[in-house]
């Protein structure tokens, strides 16, 4: 497995799958092998959206900002900062 990151987009590529999370949203998700795309997000709709454990939509918030950055070849860690709260998730 390996997770790159670009801006704010993470790529996660596996011996299976392909995965990009854009900000807080998963945007992609393609089998390896086939090519066969899972997620259609050509309308700019996020059918898959990520949530916290506590069950709270990592959603978008007042003032909001996301910061994603590489801390290894196998985690990206994405800092969610709002004008009310402060989270970070680790991929």
């Amino acid at each position: 497995m390996s997770i790159t990151v670009t801006n704010d987009r993470i790529s996660i590529e596996t011996s299976t799958l392909l995965a990009e999370i854009e900000g807080a949203h998963l945007v992609r998700l393609a089998d390896r092998k086939t090519g066969t795309e899972f997620i259609d997000d050509s309308e700019g709709i996020h059918p898959l959206e990520l949530y916290f454990r506590n069950g709270d939509a990592i959603g978008a918030e007042t003032g909001q900002s996301i910061t994603v950055k590489r801390v290894s070849d196998h985690v990206a860690r994405v800092i969610i900062e709002g004008e009310f709260s402060g989270r970070e998730l680790f991929i």
